[in-house]
């Protein structure tokens, strides 16, 4: 039961479930590249290759989202990734080009299934 009220909240709060189409960013091909090679270097240790968790992100506490199963508004990915997650190993990658930031939500969102 506290799951699912966990997950209703944050649902409620961020509309997890939705289905996000479009992102509010122009991004370059050479931007996008940068972001690939960013989520694989980086992001891919805990989100996976393909956006589920993986082994090492599965012994985290708490482990990340999985991005096939659970949506972030493009606002919401931008904010984790830009500032990291408070409580959470997720730290922040302001040091990023904010282009390469924004190329990041769009791996994200399109990591979803």
């Amino acid at each position: 039961y506290q799951r699912e009220s966990i997950l209703k909240y944050l649902n409620e709060k961020y509309d997890i479930f939705s289905m996000v189409t479009t992102i509010p960013y122009q991004i370059t091909d050479q931007t996008q590249q940068q972001a690939i090679n960013e989520w694989k270097n980086t992001c891919a240790t805990c989100h996976g290759d393909n956006g589920e968790v993986s082994k090492t992100g599965s012994e985290l506490k708490p482990p990340p989202p999985d991005f096939t199963q659970y949506s972030l508004t493009p606002e919401r990915a931008f904010e984790v990734t830009t500032n990291g997650y408070p409580g959470t190993t997720m730290s922040s990658y302001s040091q990023l080009p904010q282009s390469v930031r924004q190329a990041l939500v769009k791996i994200i969102i399109e990591k979803r299934k």
